[in-house]
């Protein structure tokens, strides 16, 4: 629930707190009106708490579905070539990976902006992976903190995105979305740097409440 039913509710629970004070001060007023208005703010409290119910029930059933989903998918994965539970006994298969990974890395461009992933100059490579804490001007920082933002980040489907364009594409509708590459036939993009799907739709969610409760804000005032 959002801060304006919240608010709601502790309203009526404080008028149900000042009622019941006012009919033991032997306020006559309270006593004829104290029955009625208790009896209606409790029914509007249980109207709320139930709808506070049903809303969490619904997320947890949501949240389950998508779990199962996500269970069937993965299905298609076979963890135990890449997961070190089946060690092979030389470089050959991480050799022919990382052959294979970097020659095509170059020549493919993020699905989202269609620009190179990775990028041809190795000093800017580096620089992507630059940490923050040692930068020497607040321009060096800034400088890092963006170069960071483009840095190369594989999904589990095996295609890469930049880290900036990866993260909008997680955190915006639609939620669950397939992978942005054209021909990709891997279904649901994942990465397990970002929350699950429901996680990040109630997180969206709650900035778009937050953001419309400051604007209705700044319209009363």
């Amino acid at each position: 629930m959002n801060l304006k039913h919240d608010v709601e509710t502790l309203s009526l629970v404080r008028d149900l707190r000042e009622v019941g004070s006012a009919a033991k001060r032997g306020d006559s007023n309270a006593k004829v009106h104290s029955k009625t208005d208790r009896k209606n703010a409790r029914r509007a409290v249980g109207k709320i708490t139930a709808h506070e119910a049903a809303d969490d029930a619904q997320r947890k059933e949501k949240e389950r579905q998508w779990q199962e989903e996500e269970a069937q998918r993965m299905v298609g994965y076979h963890f135990t070539e890449h997961d070190g539970s089946n060690p092979q006994p030389s470089l050959l298969a991480v050799v022919t990976f990382l052959s294979r990974e970097m020659d095509r890395i170059t020549s493919i461009g993020c699905p989202i902006c269609s620009q190179p992933a990775l990028p041809k100059d190795p000093d800017k490579l580096q620089a992507q992976y630059q940490s923050l804490a040692d930068a020497k001007t607040e321009k060096e920082k800034k400088a890092r903190r963006i170069a960071r933002q483009q840095r190369p980040e594989r999904v589990y489907c095996g295609c890469w995105y930049h880290h900036s364009c990866l993260d909008k594409y997680m955190r915006e509708p639609p939620f669950g979305a397939e992978c942005a590459r054209i021909g990709c036939d891997r279904g649901r993009i994942y990465h397990p740097d970002w929350p699950a799907t429901v996680e990040l739709e109630r997180a969206w969610a709650g900035k778009q409440a937050q953001a419309r409760e400051i604007a209705d804000a700044a319209m009363f005032l």
